[in-house]
């Protein structure tokens, strides 16, 4: 099975991204962030926190969204900054067992 990262946007909100101190520097300020528990860890903004609760069990989950993903997940998704995204985005394996994960948790078609 073969799918459209353009109709997904799952990965984009369900992962952290991690910056090197190189790729935060490339981009706008207002993408970068540290994460919460280890402050000089640099993240998108938006990711860096873990997910919370259980969505089969109807558990309040917290998004992991980063804030460069535009659209709706499961419909019509892009990234801002998609000429600049960092390395990790860049060679996410589509179709892996993580693009898999993230796509069941959102109730994607795996």
């Amino acid at each position: 099975m073969t799918f459209d990262c353009r109709k997904c946007g799952a990965c984009c909100a369900f992962f952290n991204v991690e910056l090197s101190t190189e790729e935060a520097l490339c981009l706008p300020q207002t993408l970068v962030a540290c994460y919460t528990k280890i402050p000089s860890m640099l993240c998108m903004a938006g990711t860096g926190e873990p997910h919370r609760g259980n969505r089969e069990l109807n558990v309040v989950v917290q998004s992991n969204r980063c804030r460069a993903l535009e659209g709706e997940i499961g419909k019509a998704c892009t990234c801002a900054i998609y000429p600049i995204q960092p390395k990790v985005c860049r060679e996410f394996p589509v179709g892996g067992e993580g693009c898999l994960m993230a796509r069941k948790y959102y109730g994607l078609e795996v």
